[in-house]
Parts: C-alpha cells; sequence; structure tokens
C-alpha cells in the first residue's frame, strides 16, 4: 500500500468515529450524515483493489460470511420495507452502506499495519468522548447522557478499552497511558449509568489480567497480580453496588421490567430475572419470529409489529426477530468462524490470544441488549476480531525488519557519500 492510501484510509477511520458528535455538538450541519456517505464511497472505490491484494483477510470466511449477512439484509429490507422518518437513502446509508465501507477499511488497515491502525483508533475514540462531553446533561432518570447519542457515548469507552487492551498485551502502550483510559473510561461509564458498559468493561480488564507476555511461564509475580486484580474487582463492583447510582440501576433491574405492556401481561419471569427491562423485547421478538421464521419481519420492523415503543435493543433478537433464522444463523457462524481461527492460530503458532478472545466475549455479552449490526463501536470489536484471526503478523514483522535495514542502509550510504 502506498503512503497516500495509508494516511488517507488513518483520516477516513478517524473522521467516521469523530463525525457524530462533532456535527451535532460542533458543526451543525449536514444532520443527514451526507458528507459521510460521500467521504465512504471514495474510501471504497479507493480501497476496492485492496479485495484482491489482501485476499488472506478481505476474502477470508468470516469477511465473507459478514458481507453474505449484510446482502441478505438489504435485499431482506428491500422486499419486506422498513421504518424511516428520513427516506430510503438515509436508511440504506445509516444501516449498510455506511458501517460496511468502515468495516472494509478498517480491516485493511489492521491487516496492513495492525498497530499503528489501533493507535489512530484510540486517539479517535479519545477525541469522540471528548467531544460528547462538553455536552452531557442529566435525564429524566437522573443519568449524565450526551445529548442525541446517550448509550451510544459508553459503548464507545467499552471500544476505547479494548483498543487500549490489544495494544498494552501487545506491548505497544505504556501501563500508565492504558491505565489513565480505563479511569476515563470507567468514569464515562459510571456518569452514564450504563450497565452493559460496565459489564463489557469488567471484562476487558478480566482478559488484561489473564493474558501475559506471550512465550513466557507464568510465574508467581503473574499469578499474585491476577489475585490482586480479581479483590481490586470485587472490592470495587461491591462499593459500586452499595454506593452509586449505577448500583441502584443493577440492583433494580428486575424491578424496571414489571411494567405492563401488553394487554396487563408481564413478561416470563425467568427471562425478567435474567434480561430485566430487555426481557419483554425477547418475549415479543421471539413471538414474530415464530410467526416469521425463516426470513423475519424486515430490519427496523420490530415497532409496527409488536406495538412496542422502542426498536429492538438486542443484536440476537434483532437478528432472529428481524432477519429470522437465516440472519441469525449467518450471525452465530460468524462468530463460530472467527473462534475457530482464532484457536487454530494459537494452537500452530503458540499466539498469546486471550485478549482478543476477551474482546469478543465482551462484545457478545454487549449484544444481549444492544444492537451493533450498524454501530461504529460494533464495526471495531468486528474488524479487530477478523483482522487479528486473519492477518499474517509474521509478514508483518518481515516487512518491518526489511524497512528498518532499508533505512539503516540508506543512512549509511548517506553518511559515507
Amino acid at each position: 500500500m502506498n503512503p497516500i492510501s495509508h494516511y488517507f484510509n488513518l483520516f477516513y477511520l478517524f473522521i467516521s468515529i469523530i463525525w457524530p458528535p462533532l456535527q451535532m455538538y460542533h458543526l451543525g450541519v449536514d444532520s443527514g450524515g451526507y458528507t459521510i456517505l460521500a467521504l465512504s464511497i471514495i474510501a471504497l472505490v479507493w480501497n476496492f483493489p485492496a479485495f484482491w491484494r489482501q485476499e488472506h483477510v478481505m476474502r477470508s470466511p468470516a469477511f465473507l460470511c459478514w458481507m453474505a449477512l449484510l446482502a441478505f439484509s438489504i435485499v431482506n429490507s428491500f422486499m419486506k420495507g422498513f421504518v424511516s422518518e428520513w427516506g430510503s437513502l438515509v436508511f440504506y446509508k445509516n444501516n449498510y452502506i455506511v458501517p460496511f465501507i468502515f468495516l472494509f477499511v478498517l480491516v485493511v488497515e489492521l491487516d496492513w499495519d495492525f498497530d499503528k491502525c489501533l493507535k489512530v483508533l484510540l486517539f479517535a475514540l479519545f477525541t469522540y468522548i471528548l467531544l460528547c462531553l462538553g455536552n452531557m446533561g442529566i435525564d429524566k432518570d437522573e443519568r449524565m447522557v450526551a445529548e442525541g447519542l446517550r448509550n451510544i457515548l459508553p459503548l464507545h469507552t467499552t471500544c476505547f478499552v479494548f483498543v487500549g487492551s490489544m495494544l498494552l498485551t501487545r506491548q505497544r502502550l505504556p501501563s500508565i497511558i492504558f491505565w489513565c483510559v480505563v479511569i476515563i473510561a470507567v468514569v464515562v461509564t459510571m456518569l452514564s449509568g450504563t450497565r452493559k458498559a460496565l459489564g463489557a468493561i469488567v471484562i476487558l480488564l478480566m482478559g488484561v489480567a489473564f493474558s501475559h507476555d506471550g512465550g513466557k511461564e507464568q510465574n508467581l509475580w503473574y499469578y499474585t497480580r491476577l489475585a490482586l486484580f480479581l479483590a481490586i474487582l470485587y472490592i470495587g463492583l461491591n462499593y459500586i453496588m452499595d454506593n452509586t447510582m449505577m448500583g441502584e440501576r443493577l440492583a433494580d433491574t428486575a424491578e424496571e421490567s414489571k411494567v405492563e405492556f401488553v394487554e396487563n401481561e408481564t413478561v416470563n419471569w425467568f427471562l425478567n430475572n435474567l434480561l430485566g427491562d430487555r426481557s419483554i423485547q425477547y418475549e415479543l421478538g421471539f413471538g414474530l419470529f415464530l410467526l416469521h421464521p425463516l426470513t423475519g419481519i424486515g430490519i427496523t420492523n420490530f415497532i409496527p409489529f409488536s406495538g412496542f415503543p422502542f426498536r429492538l435493543h438486542t443484536e440476537y433478537m434483532t437478528q432472529l426477530c428481524e432477519n429470522g433464522i437465516i440472519g441469525f444463523s449467518m450471525l452465530i457462524f460468524l462468530y463460530f468462524l472467527i473462534l475457530k481461527k482464532l484457536l487454530s492460530r494459537q494452537r500452530e503458532y503458540g499466539e498469546n490470544i486471550i485478549m482478543v478472545l476477551f474482546g469478543m466475549f465482551a462484545l457478545l455479552f454487549i449484544n444481549i441488549t444492544v444492537w451493533t449490526y450498524n454501530q461504529n463501536f460494533g464495526m471495531i470489536y468486528y474488524g479487530i476480531l477478523i483482522a487479528y484471526a486473519y492477518t499474517n503478523f509474521d509478514d508483518m514483522l518481515i516487512e518491518e525488519n526489511e524497512s528498518e535495514w532499508y533505512d539503516e542502509t540508506e543512512e549509511a550510504s548517506t553518511e559515507e557519500a
């Protein structure tokens, strides 16, 4: 890849991540997001040759499975219709076109220079958080939320921790900077009172605790650090439960879901205790799936079909209810392909895949109570998982060493002259 393409891609990723708060709070123009659409189309055309040049990752089973799910969703939406107050172009842009191109470019860049791309993502996510912090207010539930973005901000902070964790375990980020990342993410999450984001951050921190330097034996210091971390985590969670608004929300989860939405009937008590205020969505969604099992009711059609006032806040039920067994099977198969490849890399090359596995666990956890198929934070998770599973890091290291050798040779030649 030539330097111009490389830096253009990094610029595109950076702008795409920070665009929502930048446009909403500071620019105040282009609410339809057509600037990002135009930039995305340019990025797609610019990077189209990478589909053949980097075939090991771009034509990997996982990436092709994701493309198949995307294609099916588009056709399904076209056939069944959709709900969009902004019209067809905005619907297809927000749900399919821009997320696909963002993931496409992200995988290209991660495959080309994994660590540099992670550093750009970390800086972009930090900028995103800064742009949001000045526009946070207290909502009716006494939560500090970013106007117009709400839970999207704390969910981006989980990506912030994931990217920082990957850099830390790959020894590309100083520990002090990583813990600053964690503190920022936890503070934002606590202010927002977002339970799923807090749970994902805990999972990611457990991944950091269980990770160790590849090839080195686990020694007494490793187990001491692990025990210390788990002790601090336990004390911290107890403090949160007993002394914070987040703790109150966690404790009151079951109470929030007792609202009678449908014909004065409450939801199944098992689901109620397990999923809290999302349980009604699972029950209604599964009922609609049974009526439309093969292809579902179509993306965004849950509200008119169910009479429920909110869209499905769960990736699993979104795919099962709105894309049917076909879409849901593709999603599960995608996770299977990624997991299979990660475990294969660990067996063949002895790579330390613990952190990326915990990143996958964090995404699976987030999916329980939010949709991720068209969100930037979701694409960051998917991009890192797919790229890490299929990128040849040995080749990347060889290219890096060859580049360093070339630079040293050029410098020596200059000095001799």
